[in-house]
């Protein structure tokens, strides 16, 4: 199975839809954790969705270390506006931006 980590900013309606859809699945073992609240450790998981993160709130600086240097795809799903905010991310692999809702 494959372990995914949606990793959110705060309970939103996506991440009720990537858990549903993911979990349907039994292929793939789906974690939901809230940066700032709970303690996961990234490197568990074979893909890692970012929902809203780093936000002005939650600073995901330590995850996103340690998902690039272990290679992990990474999921962005982030209101448009912040894609130049993530240039700095850009030298990243293996990542995808869709826009949220």
């Amino acid at each position: 199975r494959q372990n995914i980590l949606v990793l959110a900013n705060a309970p939103h309606p996506d991440v009720a839809a990537f858990n549903s859809i993911i979990s349907s699945n039994k292929n793939y073992k789906i974690t939901t954790a809230f940066a700032g609240n709970d303690k996961i450790s990234v490197s568990d998981f074979d893909l890692v969705i970012l929902h809203n993160l780093p936000s002005d709130n939650n600073d995901v600086t330590a995850e996103m270390t340690i998902i690039r240097n272990k290679n992990i795809p990474v999921l962005y799903v982030e209101p448009a506006f912040k894609y130049q905010t993530k240039r700095h991310w850009y030298s990243c692999k293996n990542i995808v931006f869709i826009p949220a809702t």
